[in-house]
């Protein structure tokens, strides 16, 4: 779909496909219909796709926010949109063709989340461009923004990981909580289902700390996406593994994502044994 006959129509359609057949070496048996429109309607039923792919595009749309809400609407619950887009590489940058302004990697992160998105993969598509992949579900993951959903991300970090074991309010804050990043899952009430944070200890390695899942969110996938979420993010940033240190409860849900233990590690509070786990991202 594109609102400009000139830049879609059959015959472009059909180099594209000629290209990819001859790129791959396979036939193709999909069939496409060219639609010209506007995107702020899309002409579909509601939860009608499974995926959708924007190439190098978003940044000329006008009404960026009423699209994104068409999209969302037209995609079915844990669909993917793919979005490729050039990266600016400092505030402000336009595109050569076009002389719409660029995105930074996190401007279009914080975009496509308030929207009701949320990212799975950031990974670079060529020396200028990332590839993104947002995930359409009823579990949006970001950071907290307002100072009400900060107050939460940190009462459910105590609730969880804290209070059990009759530790003081206040210890569930670390000293360097300014220079991590924080990743929070909301329903889509705006209650927080769970929280965690990702640090880098040396180059190319990150460590995900403080992972917890409130009670009646156990069991429903909020964890796998908090994880995948700052995993992608890793990736965006160039990290190619990530460590962590799991509670023995824990250790089989993370080796469950990939990760394996390297080490028997400490005894928090005399009681909760750890392990140190680690993934490799790329």
């Amino acid at each position: 779909m594109d609102i400009n006959p000139e830049i879609l129509n059959e015959e472009e359609v059909q180099a594209a496909v000629g290209y990819w057949e001859k790129h791959y070496s396979k036939f193709n048996t999909s069939r496409f219909q060219v639609i010209i429109n506007t995107p702020q309607k899309i002409p579909l039923p509601d939860q009608s796709l499974d995926k959708l792919i924007l190439s190098n595009a978003f940044h000329e749309f006008s009404e960026q926010a009423a699209m994104l809400q068409e999209i969302r609407r037209v995609m079915k619950e844990n669909g993917s949109v793919f979005v490729e887009e050039q990266i600016a590489q400092f505030s402000g940058e336009r595109h050569e063709g076009c002389g719409k302004p660029l995105f930074t990697a996190s401007e279009l992160k914080q975009v496509f989340e308030k929207a009701g998105f949320t990212l799975t993969q950031a990974v670079p598509s060529s020396e200028i461009a990332q590839l993104f992949t947002f995930s359409v579900a009823m579990i949006i993951v970001r950071s907290p923004q307002t100072p009400e959903e900060w107050k939460a991300y940190y009462q459910l970090r105590f609730d969880v990981l804290r209070d059990p074991w009759n530790q003081p309010p206040g210890s569930e804050r670390l000293a360097d909580e300014d220079q991590v990043i924080h990743a929070a899952a909301f329903d889509e009430g705006g209650k927080i289902l769970g929280v965690a944070r990702l640090q880098t200890n040396e180059p190319g390695v990150g460590q995900v700390r403080c992972v917890a899942v409130s009670t009646a969110a156990q069991g429903k996938g909020v964890g796998k996406k908090l994880m995948s979420y700052l995993e992608a993010l890793a990736l965006g940033q160039g990290l190619t593994e990530i460590i962590l240190e799991a509670r023995e409860n824990a250790v089989p849900f993370y080796q469950s994502i990939g990760y394996e233990i390297t080490k028997t590690s400490y005894l928090l509070f005399n009681e909760i044994q750890h392990y140190t786990m680690r993934k490799a991202l790329v």
